[in-house]
């Protein structure tokens, strides 16, 4: 999904899912790809934590893949 912020910039929101289907597509293998949760919290103001959820994901190239031969390469 995609949203529009107000101030003009494109935020991307991906499921592992999602984003494993997008990078086996483009020829990696996901080792790894889950929801990371985090709790932030501003120092300086003091004010509340924060809750953000990430995905975080290891991925990797498929054994016998010769570097340089994908689409892109000089």
């Amino acid at each position: 999904m995609c949203v529009c912020r107000g101030d003009g910039t494109l935020a991307y929101f991906f499921t592992p899912e999602g984003l494993s289907q997008l990078i086996e597509a483009a020829g990696f293998e996901a080792v790894e790809c889950e929801f990371a949760c985090v709790a932030l919290r501003n120092r300086k103001q003091g004010g509340p934590d924060m809750k953000r959820v990430f995905v975080h994901g290891i991925f990797r190239k498929p054994a016998g893949t010769v570097a340089g031969s994908g689409a892109g390469s000089c």
